[in-house]
């Protein structure tokens, strides 16, 4: 996303320190309702203060680079073993599916064994895991490649 694509106003407003002011102010005013014109004035103060905020935050470079620096972070961060699995073809999809399915034997197999080797489960289990997620990064590269 380039930097002509961001709209600062909108990352300003969604700013969770914006919301939660707005969310308090809203608050107050509820608690407060008890005179309508103190409710009256809180929501109009709170308004006043919004426009406000969202007249000046957004110009100012330090916010900007905030964005663009939250922009960019999202950008280069890897993909998930989800979004990996769905780039495959079918066929590397089935045979991921069926180690998974393989692995899912191996455990409840390894359940079955008394309770003084269920400590070397656990660790057998984390290094398929791992093994599992290493074969779905290889299989994906794989594909990469040949594309």
């Amino acid at each position: 996303m380039s930097d002509a694509e961001i709209n600062y106003t909108k990352e300003a407003f969604l700013n969770p320190y914006n919301l939660a002011f707005l969310i308090m102010a809203m608050l107050t005013a509820f608690f407060l309702s008890g005179n309508e014109a103190v409710f009256n004035i809180i929501l109009v103060l709170a308004a006043a203060v919004e426009l406000m905020y969202l007249g000046i935050v957004p110009r100012q470079e330090r916010f900007q680079r905030l964005v663009r620096s939250q922009h960019a972070a999202e950008r280069a961060k890897p993909p998930s073993q989800k979004e990996i699995f769905q780039l495959l073809t079918k066929h590397s999809q089935r045979r991921y599916v069926r180690l998974r399915k393989l692995e899912k034997d191996i455990a409840m197999n390894y359940r079955k064994l008394n309770y003084a080797s269920q400590g070397l489960v656990e660790s057998h289990l984390k290094k398929i895991d791992g093994l599992l997620d290493s074969y779905l990064n290889l299989l994906y590269q794989k594909e990469r490649y040949e594309h």
